[in-house]
C-alpha cells in the first residue's frame, strides 16, 4: 500500500509521479515565494539587529561628545565595525563611519588599538563652524547663485548660474 502524497503548499493529494512536491506550477512558484520572503526578512532582521546593538554600544560609551576608546573594549562589548548606516568625511579628509547618529573612526588608520566616537550632532555642527568660517561672502554668494528668465509665454524659469538657460532648475 502507497502513502499518500500531498501538495506542500495547497495539501491537495498529488496524483502522477512518486517525486512530485506540488500539484502544479502555480502551487510551487507561490511556496517558493513564501520561502524566499521569509529567507529575505531574516537577513534584514539580523542586519537591524546588529545596527542597533552598535548604536547601543556607541550610545553607551559616548556621553560627552567626543571620546577615545579601545577597541579591545568595545569587541568585548559585541560591537562590530563592519555595520554602519553611513560615513562622513571631516575637513581634514578622515572618514567617520556612523550608526544611525553615532559616529566612530579609528583614531589611527594604522591603528586598531583605539577608536574615536562622536555623537552626529557634533559632527554636524563642526563641520558647519568650518564651512561658515573658511569661506567669504562671495562664495557663498556664487554658489547660491539662480537667475531668472522670462519665457515666451511669460512665465519665470528659474536656472542655475553656468547651466544652460534652456534646462528649468529643480
Amino acid at each position: 500500500m502507497r502513502a499518500t502524497r500531498h501538495c506542500q503548499y495547497c495539501q491537495q493529494t498529488l496524483q502522477g509521479r512518486s517525486d512530485k512536491k506540488f500539484c502544479d506550477v502555480h502551487c510551487r512558484s507561490a511556496f517558493q515565494y513564501e520561502k524566499s520572503k521569509s529567507e529575505a526578512a531574516n537577513f534584514y532582521d539580523k542586519v537591524d539587529r546588529v545596527l542597533k546593538k552598535n548604536r547601543k554600544i556607541l550610545r553607551t560609551f559616548n556621553k560627552a561628545g567626543t571620546v577615545t576608546i579601545s577597541a579591545q573594549l568595545l569587541s568585548e562589548q559585541g560591537f562590530n565595525p563592519l555595520f554602519y548606516t553611513h560615513c562622513c568625511q571631516d575637513e581634514n579628509q578622515k572618514t567617520f563611519y556612523f550608526v544611525y547618529d553615532q559616529g566612530f573612526r579609528r583614531k589611527d588608520p594604522r591603528d586598531t588599538d583605539q577608536y574615536i566616537l562622536i555623537p552626529w550632532a557634533s559632527f554636524s555642527e563642526s563641520l558647519e563652524h568650518k564651512t561658515l568660517t573658511n569661506s567669504s561672502s562671495k562664495d557663498v554668494i556664487v554658489t547660491k547663485a539662480i537667475k531668472e528668465k522670462k519665457t515666451q509665454n511669460g512665465q519665470i524659469q528659474q536656472t542655475k548660474k553656468g547651466q544652460p538657460s534652456g534646462q528649468p532648475f529643480l
